[in-house]
């Protein structure tokens, strides 16, 4: 009886050390086969896998357009640029996956601001409370989000969309 408790503990062992081997392998080769290129800035970064590629970029003015997202003709970017843009091509498999999130502000009104999105949005729900206003809709894959927030004297506008990219 021992004599099969050993080989069993040693074919245990054995197999063990094998597909340790193995993933140790494959970590290496996925490892060397990741390219990042970087800007100079770091505002935009690309990452290269052998499963997909993914493109992050953070920059002052943000790019909503790419999402189907009209901004608010003459909003800025906030001060402390919190804009960027993320696509996931090929990670997910065939459907890629486009990420936009960003904050600007204008001196319009609030209701100016309001009337602007829903006309380009009709779809979307709407909820005002304590000097918000907050839009949703989903439509299929995509998810669009708008907040818009009465703040000293302006308008501070939220976009985030996220979903498959502008068809162009």
């Amino acid at each position: 009886m021992s004599a099969q408790r050993g080989g069993v503990i040693g074919w245990l062992v054995m197999s063990f050390v094998l597909v340790s081997v193995g993933l140790v392998a494959a970590a290496i080769f996925i490892a060397h086969t990741i390219k990042v290129h970087e800007s100079g800035a770091g505002n935009d970064v690309k990452v290269e896998t052998p499963f997909g590629s993914m493109h992050v970029s953070h920059n002052a003015s943000g790019q909503p357009e790419t999402a189907g997202m009209p901004l608010y003709p003459g909003a800025r970017p906030l001060k402390n640029k919190e804009n960027a843009v993320v696509d996931l091509s090929s990670v997910l498999g065939d459907s890629d996956l486009h990420i936009v999130a960003g904050k600007w502000e204008t001196s319009d009104s609030i209701d100016k601001v309001r009337k602007f999105y829903e006309e380009r949005f009709p779809e979307m729900s709407v909820v005002q409370h304590d000097g918000k206003v907050e839009m949703h809709s989903v439509n299929g894959k995509s998810k669009r989000v708008i907040a818009l927030r009465q703040r000293d004297g302006s308008t501070e506008i939220s976009l985030a969309s996220v979903g498959e990219p502008k068809a162009n």
